[in-house]
């Protein structure tokens, strides 16, 4: 059944033809019903808009970003190149998320927040005010992205409150971050603080990294001082 029309009414957003849009059957879009008749945000082609997703308010979809699923995109809020907005994504504010970037889950994306690149945001993560999220990262679980923080590179953060950026390191073999404020990410391991402190000698012979133990201690005890017992 179409979801939706539209509505002859255009306009051009950073050089692409945009095109207004009109509900002509009522849906639910995750908790909220669409009605018939509502008007709706900004789409370049039918292939921007599937499945129950919308576009609200003065929102746009446009090149050849998607939004799929229950996905929604308000306010003034922008997807555009090859991003991906699905499942029970929220974007709004005057937020973008561009790229090949990927917003997914129950994730929100807000204020003037910016999410580019391949970066990913997903579960119940937030992403808000004037935060970037970039590169490959991924901020996920109950992590919370905000003021003017910066999380790039291949860094991961899954939980707690960001106001400033998470310690990011791309060392000589392997990047190096705070995935939470007590756990750090080396390559593919993940352990606390205290962990790494104790057992780092024992973690770097396990993974066939013997070579960079003096390297990557620094980085730890960098860490610690940053982020031990909450930076005390």
């Amino acid at each position: 059944m179409k979801k939706w029309e539209f509505t002859g009414e255009t306009k051009e957003v950073n050089g692409r033809l945009v095109q207004r849009i009109r509900c002509v059957n009522s849906f639910e879009n995750g908790a909220f019903t669409i009605s018939a008749g509502d008007i709706g945000g900004w789409i370049e082609s039918e292939y921007n808009l599937l499945d129950k997703a919308w576009v609200a308010d003065d929102g746009v979809v446009s090149n050849l970003a998607v939004a799929t699923k229950s996905a929604c995109v308000s306010d003034s809020a922008h997807v555009s190149d090859l991003a991906h907005v699905s499942d029970f994504a929220r974007v709004s504010g005057s937020a973008r998320v561009s790229g090949l970037a990927h917003v997914f889950g129950s994730a929100r994306v807000f204020g003037s927040a910016r999410v580019f690149g391949s970066a990913r945001v997903s579960d119940l993560a937030r992403v808000s005010d004037l935060a970037r999220i970039s590169g490959s990262a991924r901020v996920f679980g109950s992590a919370r992205i905000c003021d003017s923080t910066y999380v790039t590179g291949s860094a991961w953060v899954n939980k707690d409150i960001w106001r400033t950026s998470p310690l990011y390191i791309q060392g000589s073999r392997m990047s190096v971050c705070m995935v939470s404020r007590n756990k750090l990410k080396i390559g593919c391991q993940i352990h606390t603080l205290e962990e790494w402190l104790k057992s780092y000698k024992a973690i770097a012979k396990e993974a066939n990294a013997e070579k960079y133990i003096d390297e990557y201690f620094l980085y730890i005890k960098l860490a610690n001082e940053l982020y031990g017992e909450s930076a005390k």
